[in-house]
């Protein structure tokens, strides 16, 4: 099963839309605005090229994919300037 990770200020509805076109099951996982801010918080502390020191440092209820999407939130932020 597909997990789609969705912020608030993303633009997940698109891959949400095409999951559906293509009959294809997935699961949606909300990041919320509060968590969102632990993990840019945490990345910008401790970097964002590994995972594991950022989910030893964060709330357990907070998943690996959820740091992804925060992690890649940070990195697109970082690339733009």
């Amino acid at each position: 099963m597909i997990t789609v990770c969705h912020l608030s200020t993303s633009r997940s509805e698109r891959i949400v839309w095409l999951l559906e076109e293509l009959g294809l099951e997935y699961r949606m996982d909300w990041l919320g605005e509060a968590n969102h801010e632990m993990i840019v918080e945490a990345a910008g502390r401790l970097g964002s090229q590994w995972l594991k020191p950022l989910r030893e440092v964060l709330p357990a209820e907070i998943s690996y994919d959820q740091i992804r999407l925060g992690v890649a939130f940070v990195r697109n932020r970082e690339a733009a300037g």
